[in-house]
């Protein structure tokens, strides 16, 4: 797959999917995140993630992240939650 097909797949796919530094500083989001939280897509870049997750949601992305970078695998599926403006919380994955 071309580095063009891989990102018109990112920026058009119907899951919000971003990327954040180790900080948790959005570095790149597509469009689904735009609707998602209510922010453009251009906005959400160096927005850190905090702001959109619940308290549990950030313990538990916080527990994932000390296991990565312990270099235990993270094979359980679970769920995670986001908060925005005006449309309250909503379940991202899981």
């Amino acid at each position: 797959m071309s580095e063009r097909n891989y990102r018109e797949l990112f920026y058009n796919a119907s899951d919000a999917i971003w990327t954040h530094d180790l900080d948790g500083r959005m570095t790149v989001a597509n469009k689904a995140c735009e609707k998602m939280t209510g922010y453009a897509v251009d906005d959400l870049a160096g927005k850190n993630v905090t702001e959109f997750l619940s308290e549990d949601a950030l313990a538990l992305a916080r527990e994932v992240k000390r296991r990565l970078l312990k270099g235990e695998p993270v094979d359980e599926r679970y769920e995670q939650s986001e908060y925005s403006e005006g449309m309250g919380r909503r379940q991202l994955w899981n």
